[in-house]
């Protein structure tokens, strides 16, 4: 819900009543595509959990602690649970600012209600409210093999390390007191001449299945969430047709062998429009574990906050937005990178794994 303020000073009493009314008709626009944008669902929605936060920084603590429970003799005294901070993730919140004005014209032929150019500038500066929170989420995943992102400028820069200081995806992940690892990013290198086809990707998703259920916790006992969810690039005809037919069709290889899909049916299919790749890679997460380990961060700090103010110079309505949220990684144990590289090749800060 956005908060709404108009500030008129220094007017006559006709031009304040007359911007008065056009400020007010700019906010129910403005209300009104909020509640259509926010009925609508995206990838902050989808793949990040949302986050109140009350300060510019939130902490996410990695705990170690809370094993299995003990089995004691009748009459017996419990053990005492305890947990300790580990590792911690500090995310930062950033200030987002944005206006638009309606010139003294626009108000001029504004007879009845807002219309046209302003009209259409009210709903745009809403739009892009959301778009922004969309982009930032899918820009974090995008480039999450790097330790941070410039979204826009060196102010929007995004932290995409984990508690344990490396890049979401990484090959000596820190797990336990002593710093033992363990990698969420994989690599299969084709056979010679060999090219990527759907039984390749049948065959990726059940193999790095395997590794995020075998993902240990902080106590060395694997954590055994089953991955659910499938996030693919845009751009990528070919590679999405094999994805597509590995999650809905019954078979990918021979049907007159009545092979069996062992992976339809088990997925969510993620599509990320502004991730242009110039590889076959997918990524695979578990909700529970997204959920659990607090693993894809959306902060919410600030909702947008929208200001009218007149512009003594100009007689226009300027409407500022503003509004403070952020994004970034407690852990790094919900969700893995998979890609499929030539013969001979390799991939940095990535595990090689024989489909």
């Amino acid at each position: 819900m956005a908060v709404y303020s108009t500030i008129l000073s220094g007017l006559s009493k006709t031009e304040n009543a007359q911007i008065g009314l056009i400020a007010q008709d700019v906010i129910m626009v403005m209300e009104h595509e909020s509640d259509l944008l926010a009925k609508k669902s995206g990838p902050r929605d989808w793949l990040f959990n949302t986050v109140k936060s009350k300060t510019k920084y939130q902490a996410i603590v990695e705990q170690y602690g809370f094993d299995s429970m003990t089995p004691v003799e009748e009459g017996g005294r419990a053990e005492n649970f305890s947990a300790g901070e580990l590792r911690k993730k500090v995310l930062e919140n950033i200030w987002f600012l944005n206006q638009f004005s309606i010139t003294q014209i626009m108000m001029d032929d504004a007879n009845y209600g807002l219309a046209g150019e302003a009209e259409k500038r009210a709903k745009n500066f809403m739009r892009s409210f959301y778009k922004t929170q969309h982009e930032i989420a899918q820009y974090a995943l995008i480039n999450a093999t790097s330790t941070s992102y410039k979204y826009k400028n060196t102010t929007g820069t995004l932290d995409l390390t984990t508690a344990d200081g490396f890049q979401l995806f990484y090959d000596a992940h820190l797990y336990g007191a002593e710093g033992d690892t363990q990698s969420n990013a994989y690599y299969t290198a084709r056979a010679s001449g060999a090219s990527l086809d759907a039984s390749d990707i049948e065959s990726a998703l059940a193999a790095i299945s395997v590794k995020m259920r075998g993902l240990k916790g902080n106590d060395g006992t694997p954590l055994g969430y089953i991955a659910d969810t499938v996030i693919i690039p845009g751009n990528r005809p070919s590679l999405e047709t094999y994805v597509r037919q590995a999650l809905g069709s019954v078979n990918t290889n021979d049907s007159a062998n009545n092979n069996i899909n062992t992976q339809y049916n088990n997925w969510n299919l993620v599509i990320l429009p502004l991730w242009q790749s110039s590889k076959d890679e997918i990524y695979i997460m578990s909700k529970d574990a997204n959920e659990a380990l607090e693993g894809n961060i959306f902060l919410d700090r600030k909702p947008l906050t929208v200001r009218n103010t007149v512009d003594p110079h100009t007689l226009n309505l300027d409407v500022t937005g503003s509004a403070r949220f952020g994004v970034g990684f407690g852990s790094y144990k919900h969700i893995m990178r998979w890609e499929s590289v030539a013969y001979g090749s390799t991939v940095s800060n990535s595990t090689a794994i024989v489909l």
